[in-house]
């Protein structure tokens, strides 16, 4: 996931490049873009999906990611609400109001969400406590049939977190005018790219 991470933020970046590039009243170049930006996108929730039905567990600790960048993170992904940070300034009363709504709804799904995933890491705990314990979940059947059962959770909230995460890019895209999609995926891209590279420099002064 490492090396696949690696290509994939140096494609963000080209994209980023292209995406400032674009006049802003060349709606034939727009649509080319958005959906480039947002295939891009879907690739990483593929590979991370593909991940986690190898080992969820790694996807909720993402090594190739710097803590720093995992400061931003929900449910293994960027967080709803900074989503909505990237939109642009010049919205006509009835896009405000329409991004205000869908809002509301991503902050109420995702209320319901984290308290799901509350649930999930309650029962991570209680499985590690038990294999502390003497006598907990000696039967190696046992055992793994609870851990495959917290993994299963884990999938699920990662999927319903992801797909949270899709629903609300694509309904602002489908909100905004083309020329204001683009600014709104730029906006996205360049905060990651600023992001991961204070979280590698911040590694770097670590290390150094």
């Amino acid at each position: 996931m490492e090396s696949f991470f690696e290509n994939w933020v140096a494609q963000e970046e080209d994209l980023l490049a292209s995406l400032l590039a674009v006049p802003r009243d060349r709606v034939d170049l727009h649509l080319p873009l958005i959906s480039r930006a947002l295939e891009h996108y879907h690739s990483y929730y593929l590979a991370k999906s593909r991940l986690a039905d190898r080992d969820v567990f790694l996807v909720f600790s993402p090594s190739w990611l710097t803590p720093f960048e995992r400061n931003f993170m929900w449910i293994a992904g960027v967080n709803p609400a900074l989503i909505f940070q990237f939109v642009p300034a010049d919205l006509s009363p009835e896009q405000r109001r329409e991004v205000e709504e869908l809002r509301r709804e991503a902050e109420a799904v995702e209320r319901e969400m984290t308290a799901v995933m509350a649930r999930v890491q309650e029962s991570v705990v209680s499985l590690l406590a038990l294999e502390m314990l003497h006598g907990g979940l000696r039967n190696g059947e046992a055992r793994a049939e609870a851990a495959a059962e917290v993994e299963d959770a884990l999938r699920g909230i990662l999927g319903e977190a992801d797909g949270l995460r899709v629903r609300i890019v694509a309904r602002i895209v489908e909100i905004l005018e083309s020329y204001q999609a683009v600014e709104f995926l730029a906006n996205a891209a360049n905060c990651h790219i600023r992001i991961r590279r204070w979280g590698i420099r911040q590694n770097g002064l670590r290390e150094g």
